[in-house]
C-alpha cells in the first residue's frame, strides 16, 4: 500500500479537552503505520510549542517530553503558523520542537498537497 500524506493540524492548547498527549499518540499510531506525516500548529495550538511549561501547577503531565521524541519516529516535517505565534507572543527557541514557520498561503500550499487533513 503507498503512504499517504497525512497532516495533523493542532489548533486546540495543549492542556484543552483533547490533551496534547492523546494528539502525539494518534501521531505516532500514524508513524507506525509507515504514513507520511506532517504536523501544523496553528491558533491555540501553537501553545505546544512554549518552551519550560509549568504543568505541575495543573497537575498534568507535560506534552513537552512528548514532542520532542516525535524525531525518533521520524516525524520532522513540523510547521507553525507565523501569525499564530506572533499574536500570541510565543518564543520559539528552548521550546521542545524546531519549526518551520508559515505564513497563511504556505498553508495553504501546505494543506493542498495532503491526502488528509486530521484537524485536532
Amino acid at each position: 500500500m503507498t503512504p499517504k500524506n497525512l497532516l495533523f493540524v493542532i489548533r486546540q492548547t495543549p492542556y484543552g479537552p483533547l490533551p496534547g498527549k492523546e494528539i502525539v499518540d494518534a501521531l505516532l499510531a500514524c508513524s507506525a503505520y509507515g504514513q507520511n506525516i506532517s504536523i501544523l500548529f496553528i491558533n491555540d495550538g501553537v501553545f505546544h510549542l512554549s518552551p519550560n511549561q509549568q504543568t505541575q501547577l495543573i497537575k498534568k503531565s507535560s506534552v513537552e517530553k512528548m514532542l520532542s521524541a516525535l524525531a525518533i519516529y521520524d516525524i520532522d516535517e513540523i510547521y507553525a503558523c507565523e501569525e499564530s505565534i506572533a499574536l500570541r507572543n510565543i518564543t520559539l527557541s528552548g521550546g521542545p520542537l524546531t519549526v518551520t514557520l508559515l505564513d497563511r498561503s504556505k498553508i495553504n500550499a501546505l494543506m493542498s498537497k495532503q491526502n488528509k487533513l486530521l484537524s485536532f
